[in-house]
């Protein structure tokens, strides 16, 4: 048992739960729609913190200096390029996250005939507050489960097809 215990310490710097809602649930009450919607955003902030930390001021920078040289100006290019693959990266890192945040909303199981939320009992499906997140859990299940691999499908397509042509 205890070498168990020593081996899941072990795996913790590989741990990718990027939301630690347990740990967050003894200082705050936070319910399932708390957590979704925080969730929710996620993926933006990490968009907003790469590129306005790395990708924007590279981006500023290449378009107001026009005396540069070919050279600097393609590594400036592949710099940006790169702030987008962390993005992309990061994205799918926490796919699965938000995924299942957002189709868990819709996941509802009937206890003498009324219907709760799966993932939280304290919560109605079907109650005003559920139909008031409704929107958000839609807007995200379009967003990250269908959206997310949809948009990747359609890059790599139109990467083929330009490779196609070369």
């Amino acid at each position: 048992c205890r070498s168990f215990i020593k081996f899941m310490r072990a795996l913790t710097v590989v741990n990718f739960d990027f939301v630690p809602w347990t740990t967050l649930e003894c200082t705050i009450e936070a319910d399932y729609y708390v957590r979704m919607t925080a969730t929710f955003f996620l993926p933006i902030l990490i968009i907003a913190f790469v590129m306005g930390m790395h990708g924007l001021p590279l981006h500023l920078l290449s378009r107001a200096d026009h005396a540069d040289d070919g050279r600097t100006r393609a590594a400036r290019t592949r710099r940006i390029q790169t702030s987008w693959l962390v993005c992309v990266f990061a994205l799918f890192m926490v796919y699965p996250v938000v995924s299942s945040y957002a189709l868990g909303f819709f996941a509802c199981r009937n206890v003498d005939g009324t219907s709760y939320l799966s993932a939280d009992f304290r919560l109605q499906c079907g109650s005003t507050r559920w139909y008031k997140h409704l929107p958000l859990a839609l807007s995200m299940t379009l967003l990250y489960p269908i959206g997310l691999p949809c948009a990747a499908g359609a890059v790599m397509w139109r990467i083929r097809r330009r490779n196609e042509l070369d």
